[in-house]
């Protein structure tokens, strides 16, 4: 259960195919928990901030049905969410 007024977003990292980045997949409720969640499990910890990632419209993946969203730092690509963060 969320607090009301905040949405479960999925996120997962970006691996070398499909099924390994399905295998990284968690929901998140906010932009900080996305944040986090990076900061702590990314193979390659930046100790970003919220003003380092961004969230932009990627495309309709039929594979997993998500409206796929690009997450990205400075450093590049970092994985995918199934939307954005209202």
């Amino acid at each position: 259960m969320t607090p009301q007024g905040t949405e479960l977003r999925k996120f997962r990292f970006h691996k070398g195919g499909l099924q390994e980045s399905i295998e990284t997949t968690v929901e998140v409720t906010s932009l900080e928990a996305l944040k986090d969640h990076i900061n702590k499990e990314s193979l390659f910890p930046r100790g970003y901030s919220k003003d380092d990632i961004k969230i932009k419209p990627y495309c309709f993946d039929p594979r997993t049905g998500w409206d796929t969203h690009l997450v990205s730092g400075p450093s590049g690509v970092i994985g995918f969410m199934d939307g954005n963060f209202e």
